[in-house]
């Protein structure tokens, strides 16, 4: 091939950077270029260009890749995080609900139990007075429809919430609770007693009357009866 001139090869150079041009035009540029200072001039600088380019792009990617896995690790800390505050939330709700739920039954003590009769709405209320902590209670009655009498029976209990969270100033260990009129001119109460067993006996099917005496302590007895 003949020489050729400086615009011929600044029109081949960019395909000559890019090393895309055949071996027989690649050795005539290079021969041009051993003899042009001008246009090894453009060509050098052409290649500065296309390495910066081709070095800020890597950097770019690098950047984004670098950025992208950033962004995952995050996302994942904070899911990891959510996570682990949904789990302790709930594992503390769970053992809320639990230590809420679990009675312990309240002990028979003669210095901490008293029944009084007091005068209340123009009749005469059973009233239990306990001195110390109560986180509830429940009451049934056994009736004898032939004798219109009727025996009472109350179950008190805590809680292990309360017993652990509730302070002096917040709770009451002073509990006056009524139990019902002792004579409502239809049944009168004979007896007011503490279950200290399982109340549940009390709701089942065919009910064991003798066990329900036997696990049950007499707080209060009718004396007319």
């Amino acid at each position: 091939m003949d020489k050729i001139s400086c615009q011929v090869v600044n029109d081949l150079l960019p395909l000559y950077v890019d090393d895309v041009v055949s071996e027989e035009t690649r050795t005539v540029i290079e021969n041009h270029l051993t003899e042009c200072r001008e246009c090894t001039i453009k060509a050098e600088r052409m290649k500065w260009n296309m390495e910066k380019e081709i070095k800020e792009k890597a950097a770019q990617a690098e950047k984004k890749a670098l950025l992208s896995a950033r962004e995952k690790i995050r996302k994942k800390r904070i899911m990891t995080a959510v996570i682990s505050v949904i789990s302790v939330t709930l594992v503390m709700i769970l053992a809320a609900f639990i230590m809420r739920n679990i009675r312990i039954p309240i002990k028979y003590d003669a210095n901490n139990f008293r029944v009084k009769i007091e005068e209340e709405y123009d009749e005469e209320w059973l009233y239990l007075y306990y001195d110390g902590l109560v986180s509830g209670h429940n009451l049934v009655g056994m009736a004898d429809s032939e004798r219109h009498e009727e025996q009472m029976y109350i179950e008190m209990y805590t809680t292990p919430w309360d017993e652990i969270f509730k302070n002096k100033e917040s709770r009451s260990d002073k509990n006056r609770i009524g139990i019902c009129p002792i004579d409502d001119g239809r049944i009168k109460v004979t007896e007011l007693r503490l279950i200290t067993g399982d109340l549940r006996m009390m709701y089942a099917p065919s009910r064991d009357y003798d066990q329900l005496m036997e696990s049950s302590v007499l707080l209060w007895e009718r004396n007319d009866k």
